[in-house]
């Protein structure tokens, strides 16, 4: 009688724990020093479930994409919170945005809140800040470059940060100028009048400077930027078509900014996007 107690409370405790992680939920956010956030969301799915839907944590978010474990692009359709996704035979999809709605400053110090039922949380905090606050102490800190990585086993996570402060900047209180001489004043106005004299031709300079660029700039709101030229370049020395992972992999740049940039040569009609089981083939109009 004992060993079945024992037997039923195993299966109790045991049977949850592999639910779970047959179907476990990663959230990694990644924080920028402006307050937005790249988020993706990994969830282990059954190849036979046709669909899932899948609530996010913020209805504030822009560039949403749904990727396969083979990186192909899956069908999906958004409402506010809520995403239907067409999983195709998928095991494992990835949802990748970004948002603002996850960080909030009072004056220098930024705080970053989440509650998102996730089994495992990784928030990686702006290079250069350091963590002044937590909600709970975190399974894991590893520093990767300048910032710092930590890890939780849930995904109710709140954690306060602030830039470092400058070297140059001191917290002790200015010392008191002394009161200058007669001679020194006369000599300090007329270096202020010799001043302004040069100054002036300097402003207008620059004034004249600065409409140039933002003339500059506005003829050349549609040219192309540096990464669109790239994938037209590669795309005509591979004969006008190509796998999207194959752009990712020797572009070097990461697959949301790949699948941004070909987002904004279709809109210009310069490429098409053809899906296939192996992923997305592009080609040059």
């Amino acid at each position: 009688m004992r060993r079945l107690i024992l037997l039923l409370c195993f299966l109790i405790i045991i049977i949850p724990q592999v639910a779970r992680a047959e179907h476990g939920r990663e959230l990694n956010v990644t924080l920028f020093s402006d307050g937005w956030a790249h988020v993706e969301i990994t969830e282990r799915v059954s190849s036979q479930e046709k669909n899932l839907t899948l609530a996010l944590p913020v209805d504030n978010y822009e560039y949403l994409m749904v990727i396969n474990e083979n990186n192909i692009i899956l069908n999906y359709t958004a409402i506010n919170k809520d995403i239907f996704i067409d999983l195709e035979n998928s095991s494992r999809i990835t949802v990748i945005f970004q948002t603002p709605a996850l960080t909030s400053k009072k004056g220098a110090i930024w705080n970053f809140s989440i509650n998102y039922d996730a089994d495992t949380t990784y928030v990686t905090l702006p290079p250069g800040s350091v963590m002044v606050g937590v909600s709970e102490t975190p399974d894991k800190v590893v520093k990767i470059g300048d910032s710092l990585s930590l890890t939780f086993s849930k995904g109710n996570v709140w954690i306060c940060y602030m830039p470092i402060m400058p070297s140059n900047l001191s917290q002790s209180s200015p010392a008191q100028p002394s009161k200058p001489s007669a001679q020194e004043g006369k000599t300090g106005t007329a270096l202020t009048f010799n001043f302004i004299y040069i100054l002036i031709p300097v402003i207008i300079a620059l004034a004249a400077l600065l409409l140039y660029q933002r003339g500059k700039r506005k003829s050349g709101s549609d040219q192309l930027d540096s990464d669109e030229k790239a994938i037209l370049d590669e795309l005509m020395r591979r004969g006008g078509s190509m796998y999207q992972s194959e752009l990712v992999k020797v572009l070097g740049l990461p697959k949301t900014t790949v699948w941004r940039k070909i987002n904004r040569l279709s809109e210009k009609g310069l490429i098409k996007v053809e899906k296939s089981e192996k992923g997305n083939i592009i080609h040059l109009k």
